[in-house]
């Protein structure tokens, strides 16, 4: 399953890519800010997804727990790199 999302957050990041790169419409901050947010958080949606259908459309404890759990990760390791990397340079 895992690997199945895998495959599918790639192919939908490089069509985002694709996208951005060959359609003049979009501009290229807003690309980047909403469709590679988006791109990004792919695999977190699809295993919301494949478990809410997959449990007759009842949620499980799955969805919710890796929303948070990537959203934690975002906030406090991200960020503690960002800030390691301010307090190196002089």
């Amino acid at each position: 399953m895992f690997l199945g999302v895998s495959i599918i957050a790639d192919r939908f990041m490089a069509s985002i890519e694709t996208t951005t790169t060959t359609i003049r419409i979009w501009n290229e901050t807003v690309s980047n800010l909403t469709l590679m947010a988006l791109g990004s958080s792919a695999p977190e949606i699809l295993l919301s997804l494949i478990e809410v259908c997959g449990h007759g459309f009842i949620a499980g404890d799955l969805g919710p727990s890796t929303i948070v759990g990537s959203a934690a990760f975002n906030m406090f390791i991200i960020i503690a790199i960002c800030n390691t990397g301010l307090c190196c340079n002089p």
